[in-house]
């Protein structure tokens, strides 16, 4: 009898492990979760400084825009639905002075100094942080109060970190660098027909550091 029921028992669990087995081939796959849609656009204020960058009086004397400070806004797009290449729209407006000490009866001049760019950025994530390096085209564009503005083409690198606090909202710290083309000797600044202040040499160099949010979505 015992060995009867050893032979049962034992056919009973073989059954039911294949069962189960059976069941658990036959279950359909689960469905790996879905990755979140990319994020493609990106607004980013910003607010910092700027300083460098020189022209020259008509008697021979050096003379810099004031470092002062620089604000604008940076606009991204990503067309490859890749969080690593963007598209970026740049403007960035430092407001500025001239100081001419009385030369041709001007003492000193307010100024803006706007930069209008476009060009790409390379962004790599790791984990919250998002180091990024970037290169743009674009005009710059000299505003002295009361005189006619002055445009001239422009370029700029730089680079900064993105640290991430909410899925769509990060800090931003950026480093950068214009260099403005202009003709040597041109005339800049002109009071009453009279040239008072030129550029000299062939480029315009500036620097600028900044710090801001970027909203993304």
């Amino acid at each position: 009898m015992k060995s009867k029921l050893s032979v049962l028992a034992g056919s009973f669990l073989l059954f039911a492990a294949s069962s189960q087995a059976q069941e658990a081939t036959s279950a359909p796959p689960q469905e790996a979760p879905r990755s979140q849609a990319p994020q493609r656009f990106g607004v980013s204020p910003f607010y910092g400084y700027r300083w460098g960058g020189g022209l020259e009086t008509v008697n021979g004397q050096n003379v810099n825009f004031e470092d002062g400070r620089a604000y604008g806004l940076a606009l991204d797009y990503s067309p490859l639905y890749s969080p690593d290449f963007k598209i970026e729209l740049l403007w960035s407006r430092q407001d500025s002075s001239l100081d001419l000490h009385g030369l041709g009866g001007e003492n000193r001049i307010r100024m803006t100094v706007d930069e209008f760019q476009l060009g790409a950025v390379v962004e790599k994530p790791t984990g919250r942080f998002h180091p990024y390096l970037g290169a743009s085209l674009g005009a710059s564009l000299f505003g002295p109060e009361g005189l006619d503005s002055e445009a001239r083409f422009s370029l700029s690198i730089g680079g900064g970190l993105k640290f991430s606090l909410l899925k769509n909202l990060a800090l931003r710290a950026d480093l950068r660098g214009y260099c403005t083309v202009v003709e040597s000797d041109s005339a800049f600044i002109s009071t009453g027909g009279v040239t008072v202040v030129h550029f000299h040499g062939s480029t315009l160099w500036q620097g600028e550091i900044t710090g801001g949010v970027t909203l993304s979505f």
